[in-house]
């Protein structure tokens, strides 16, 4: 319960973590509305069911924190507190029906997503293009699995030799390396 009245300072940062954590609730539920929309767009039933669930678990948080629920409610829309793009709300990829994915990281990927939420040609244009370029993902993300791979073979071949050349330098302390260095008193 949000303290009235703090005075002292440990009651205004204790007030103020409260409201902080309330105005954190409330964007969460913004974000899994924003999301759920997405998610809607392209049918995915199992990540829109994964939305509701966290926006009702920020919901009963509120709740317990006395918030009115006239400000949270299931039929208040809180998604234009979450200002950022709504493909940003997604955690996941809203084309993966099977089971969640991770929602690639890869901007041409994340704009036709934005752009196939939307209304009239535009839609139909990005989900052409969707359509497209998941027809050729899985020779494109081989490509990129064999470069990750070469990457990191020649990060381990890079950090043994490293290793290797410490060890030699390390076990060849001269005398004339400990006499120059000023331990020789």
């Amino acid at each position: 319960m949000l303290l009235a009245y703090a005075s002292a300072p440990e009651d205004m940062e204790a007030a103020q973590a409260e409201l902080d954590k309330m105005f954190q609730l409330r964007l969460d539920i913004a974000k899994a509305q924003t999301a759920y929309q997405v998610y809607k767009a392209y049918g995915n039933q199992g990540l829109m069911d994964a939305m509701h669930e966290m926006a009702e678990a920020a919901r009963k948080e509120l709740k317990v924190q006395g918030v009115r629920e006239a400000a949270y409610g299931d039929n208040v829309d809180l998604t234009p507190y979450f200002r950022r793009a709504a493909i940003e709300a997604c955690d996941s990829d809203p084309l993966c029906m099977a089971q969640p994915m991770p929602l690639p990281l890869n901007p041409k990927y994340r704009l036709l997503l934005s752009l196939g939420v939307q209304e009239g040609i535009m839609r139909d244009w990005a989900r052409t293009e969707l359509t497209r370029l998941s027809a050729i993902e899985p020779s494109l993300q081989s490509a990129e699995d064999m470069q990750q791979k070469e990457l990191q073979e020649k990060v381990a071949r890079l950090r043994s030799a490293a290793a290797s050349r410490i060890l030699r330098t390390s076990g060849s302390c001269s005398r004339r390396s400990i006499e120059g260095s000023g331990f020789n008193r």
